[in-house]
C-alpha cells in the first residue's frame, strides 16, 4: 500500500487523514503533494470552518518513508530542493489557512510528522501519545522542525529537543506548549469532536483575523503590541460580525 491522503467534508469540519496506518501513516513524496492538494481544497471549502488533521490508525504520522527518503541519497541538491520546498509548503499552507487549524493526535508523531502536528494552531492529543524529532539520530538536521519549534516552546527546550532527538510524553509535551489539550485515550473521539464544535459556532472572518494579529503580535515590544491590538480591536468592532451578534443581543433582551 503506496498510502494515501483523503479530504472529508461534513458540517462545516474538513478533515484530511493521513490513511497509511499498515507504516504508521509515514509520509512518502506521492502523500506530500495528496496533502499539499488537500490543504488546498480544505481552503477553499467555503463551509468548511474549521480543518482538522489526523491519522489512520493507531498513529498519527512517523515522518517521511525512510526506505523512500534515503533510496533519494543519490539526487542532486536541485532535486533535493524541490522536495523539500513541497514540505515547506505543506508547512505554510497550514499555518496560513484562514480556518483554525486542529492536530488530532494519537500514538507517535514523530520527525515530520510531530512538525505537522506543531504547524497547527492547536493540538489535542491522547495522554497515551508520544512525540519526537529523531532526525539527529539518522544524520540529518531537523530543519523545519528548527523553523517552528522555537516559536512555540523557546529556543533552549526547543534546541535540547533537536539535538537529542528524545521522546516527549504526552504529559511532557502539554506541559511545554506543544501540546493545547490532553484528553484521554478512551473517549478521544467523543472529547475531540466537542472541542471541534465549539470552534465551529464561530465565523471564519473572527479566525482570520485571530491568526494574523498573533501571527502581526510576534517579536513585537508591548507598546507596539498594545497598539496593534487597539487597531484590531477597532476593525473587529466595525465588522459586520460584531453588528450580527450586537442585534442578536438586543433581540434577546
Amino acid at each position: 500500500m503506496t498510502g494515501r491522503v483523503t479530504v472529508q467534508s461534513e458540517r462545516g469540519v474538513s478533515t484530511i487523514v493521513l490513511d497509511r496506518p499498515d507504516h504508521k501513516n509515514a509520509l512518502t513524496n506521492e502523500m506530500i503533494g495528496q496533502l499539499t492538494a488537500g490543504l488546498d481544497q480544505a481552503s477553499r471549502d467555503e463551509e468548511a470552518r474549521v480543518v482538522v488533521l489526523r491519522g489512520a490508525g493507531k498513529d498519527f504520522c512517523t515522518g517521511l518513508d525512510l526506505d523512500e527518503f534515503y533510496r533519494s541519497a543519490e539526487a542532486t541538491e536541485a532535486e533535493h530542493r524541490r522536495e523539500a520546498d513541497q514540505i515547506a509548503g505543506v508547512l505554510l499552507r497550514l499555518m496560513q489557512l484562514r480556518r483554525p487549524t486542529v492536530a488530532l493526535v494519537q500514538g507517535r508523531a514523530l520527525g515530520i510528522g510531530a512538525t505537522l502536528a506543531a504547524a497547527c494552531d492547536l493540538v489535542v492529543a491522547s495522554d497515551g501519545s508520544t512525540f519526537a524529532f529523531p532526525e539527529v539520530t539518522y544524520g540529518f538536521v531537523p530543519a523545519f522542525a528548527a523553523a517552528i519549534l522555537p516559536r512555540l516552546i523557546g529556543e533552549r527546550a526547543a534546541f535540547e529537543l533537536l539535538l537529542t532527538g528524545r521522546t516527549l510524553r504526552a504529559t511532557e509535551a502539554r506541559a511545554l506548549g506543544l501540546v493545547s489539550r490532553l484528553v484521554a485515550d478512551e473517549g478521544f473521539d467523543a472529547v475531540t469532536a466537542s472541542v471541534i464544535r465549539h470552534l465551529g459556532a464561530g465565523t471564519v472572518e473572527t479566525f482570520e483575523t485571530m491568526k494574523h494579529t498573533f501571527r502581526e503580535l510576534e517579536g513585537k515590544s508591548l507598546e507596539e503590541a498594545l497598539a496593534i491590538g487597539a487597531a484590531w480591536n477597532a476593525r473587529a468592532r466595525a465588522s459586520e460580525a460584531f453588528r450580527d451578534a450586537a442585534r442578536q443581543f438586543f433581540s434577546m433582551a
